[in-house]
């Protein structure tokens, strides 16, 4: 798959930014070549960063060799000859909405006056080609996509398993689209237990590198099949790396969040909309979206605006976005008050501080110009750069930037870290789920009697480092880390040894206890479950009659589904492991198994249709 600024799908160029990134990404082989236009060179990029940017999202880059630059060289000298020559083929038209309706910018949810709004405008999408692109799905004319969705989409009821209900999405031939990189799921979403978000296929065409697949998204109800399209105007498009994913879905407040533009012509004006999961409108921003926060509760709209989508609190921070600045998607501190981004961007909206920074010579000691695209937000006032401050940050530097003194300093250096680990090109960056501990891993495991370290430990309170020789794996709650066979408490730094060696399948979803399939002495496959806080292991027989191969915790860690080979779903109840039970029948080309939020409800997708299994219901 071709990726240009960092969007996923097909060229992307804009001759107005300074600097051009081409990358190419090859998701079998896990590799990303860029060529960057100041310093005129090409960069493999290698490392599996767990770097949180927006959206929870995390960049995974695995390892590459340097035997890949022949063939981004050749990369970068098409996308030059594409540059050349730019028309532009429009993309499927938005929908209108049938109507509007609008709240004061000051109501909070739940305390709207509505008043009418013009209809959106329809929106279209250049994209630059050189040769005509051939067709592998007709894109469906816009106006025709509800009435075809709403025909062809259907919720069926299949024979139940042991008395648990199993329904299937079915009836769009088109399929549904699949994401990668930071976003990762296949095809929709899980909105609450009665709604799906849907992201069907309305048009595909490839390019001699790519192929670009268009969506309209759609909600649907899985009781009565019933479905609403959102508004799905793009947002974002001045900003460098990606285009966020829209509609955004908040969990926690239960709404959907997507941009919008109302009006027509002259008048017509980007805003942001709000909706329940029926379709409800419960609030209009009249300002352009730029991010949304990682847990979907807090926005920037308007270039410089925090909004906080619970309480209706909007501060804004006053930036200086005048001269030619280029600019990146947000990075949200782990509470969401603070924002900061390239280049150089800062707000605090529980202080109120903020500041803008043009002149990169203000901060750092470096000649080099570290212009980066993303990061993740460390405790505290410290941000950990995104891999591609490289290309002007050069080797031997691991940038940190401190807000509060808004300066660039050197991870590597402060953590002592030995010089081939002091490179954030060629390491792999993962930091815990509570930002309080990272690794810098260099992708090599060694064998032998006395082998050399694999990588570094670093504590982000006291920047002290220990080498590691096998690997680390976090818990999900963030308390723990399994770190060369031992259990590291991250909140004290207490080390104790595993009772047993330890192989983390899944984490427990708020504690540290792990669940993984394994084999006992007697060839017989287990549920071995590890508890981090007891020291204690639990070893579960499961039936010999089917071959388990994956298991998941329920998001409140009452119940682990486990799959089979042959495509059966299984589940057993914890902590009593007593109840271990059969979902479904065989179904083979079983994928994407995801727990509905409150756990009642399995989905999976089989081809072009989606699964969902009732683990509540009895005979």
């Amino acid at each position: 798959m071709i990726v240009a600024d960092g969007k996923p799908a097909g060229w992307r160029f804009s001759l107005e930014q300074i600097s051009i990134k081409l990358s190419l990404y090859s998701r079998s082989e896990g590799v990303f070549f860029f060529y960057h236009h100041r310093q005129g060179v090409i960069h493999p990029t290698k490392g599996s960063q767990a770097l949180h940017t927006n959206h929870s999202r995390a960049y995974e880059i695995k390892t590459i060799t340097r035997t890949g630059l022949s063939l981004a060289a050749c990369l970068a000298f098409a996308a030059c000859a594409q540059m050349i020559a730019q028309p532009t083929d429009k993309a499927p038209t938005p929908v209108n909405a049938a109507a509007v309706r609008t709240a004061a910018a000051t109501s909070f949810i739940g305390q709207l006056t509505e008043t009418a709004l013009p209809s959106p405008t329809p929106t279209s999408t250049p994209r630059p080609t050189q040769i005509p692109h051939a067709t592998t799905i007709p894109t469906i004319e816009a106006a025709k996509i509800p009435g075809r969705l709403q025909a062809e989409l259907s919720v069926e009821k299949l024979v139940a398993t042991n008395g648990h209900n199993l329904r299937r999405v079915t009836g769009w031939e088109n399929g549904f689209k699949e994401f990668y990189g930071p976003y990762r799921f296949k095809g929709y979403q899980w909105m609450d237990s009665k709604h799906l978000l849907l992201f069907p296929i309305v048009g595909e065409y490839v390019d001699p590198f790519s192929s670009t697949q268009d969506t309209r998204p759609v909600v649907i109800n899985l009781d009565t099949a019933q479905i609403w399209l959102p508004p799905s105007d793009r947002a974002n498009e001045q900003n460098g790396l990606l285009e966020i994913l829209l509609p955004r879905w908040s969990p926690i407040l239960g709404i959907l969040i997507t941009a919008e533009t109302v009006g027509e012509g002259a008048s017509a004006k980007e805003g942001v909309s709000i909706y329940n999961s029926s379709g409800k409108l419960l609030k209009h921003y009249a300002d352009r979206l730029v991010d949304t926060s990682p847990s979907a509760t807090k926005m920037l709209i308007a270039n410089d605006t925090w909004v906080d989508l619970n309480t209706g609190k909007m501060v804004d921070f006053g930036w200086d976005f005048k001269g030619n600045v280029h600019r990146w998607l947000p990075i949200w501190s782990p509470d969401e008050s603070r924002v900061y981004f390239c280049c150089y961007f800062y707000g605090n909206a529980i202080t109120g501080e903020s500041y803008t920074i043009s002149d990169a010579n203000l901060l750092t000691d470096s000649s080099n110009y570290l212009d980066h695209s993303g990061g993740t937000w460390l405790q505290g006032p410290d941000v950990l750069i995104q891999y591609d401050a490289i290309y002007t940050g050069g080797s031997g530097f691991i940038p940190i930037y401190n807000t509060y003194t808004r300066k660039f300093s050197n991870l590597g250096k402060r953590a002592n870290l030995p010089d081939e680990f002091n490179q954030s090109n060629l390491m792999i960056l993962s930091v815990s789920p509570n930002r309080n501990y990272m690794t810098v891993d260099g992708g090599l495991r060694y064998g032998g009697d006395n082998p050399p370290p694999a990588g570094y430990l670093i504590n982000l309170k006291t920047f002290k480092s220990q080498p590691y020789f096998s690997g680390v794996h976090w818990s999900t709650n963030g308390e723990y880390a399994v770190v060369d066979s031992k259990m590291l408490t991250l909140s004290s730094g207490a080390i104790k040894a595993l009772p047993a060696r330890l192989y983390c399948e899944t984490w427990h979803p708020t504690r540290g206890i792990c669940a993984t399939v394994s084999t006992d002495a007697n060839k017989q496959q287990v549920l071995t479950i590890q508890d981090l806080q007891s020291m204690s292991v639990k070893k579960v027989p499961l039936p010999v009659t089917n071959s388990f191969a994956g298991v998941m915790w329920s998001p409140r860690g009452d119940w682990i589904a486990l799959t089979t080979d042959n495509g059966s779903i299984w589940q057993i109840d914890y902590p009593g492991l007593k109840k271990l039970e059969q979902l479904t029948p065989l179904m083979e080309n079983m994928e994407n198994l995801t727990w509905a939020p409150d756990g009642a409800q399995l989905s999976f997708m089989i081809g072009k249709d989606i699964y969902i299994v009732d683990a509540t219901s009895q005979p």
